[in-house]
């Protein structure tokens, strides 16, 4: 595993909490311990918010660091004379009527 390992063990657990909470449910009625679903519901949680936390490390997806992939170019300065300004667009001269 790279750098990411973090947050791809945080989507496992997550995962694996949510498998068994769903597989409980009322298509399956599949029947756990109840230590069991309370582990499944703080593994569902716990999972998501870790991999909120872990999801933007700067090292791993470009906080500071430049990325390899294509230069974006920029936007010459006449294309951004020429845009219209969306507060100059007038508003429909009459109003739209509901259909029912």
């Amino acid at each position: 595993m790279g750098k990411s390992w973090k947050s791809t063990v945080s989507g496992a657990v997550s995962a694996a909490g949510m498998f068994i909470i769903f597989a409980s449910g009322a298509p399956y009625n599949v029947h756990f311990p109840v230590w069991l679903s309370a582990l499944a519901a703080f593994m569902a949680l716990g999972g998501l918010a870790s991999l909120g936390i872990n999801a933007k490390d700067s090292e791993v997806t470009g906080g500071s660091i430049v990325q390899p992939g294509v230069p974006v170019a920029p936007v010459p300065p006449v294309a951004v004379e020429r845009a219209t300004p969306v507060a100059a667009i007038p508003a429909a001269a009459t109003p739209i009527k509901p259909k029912w």
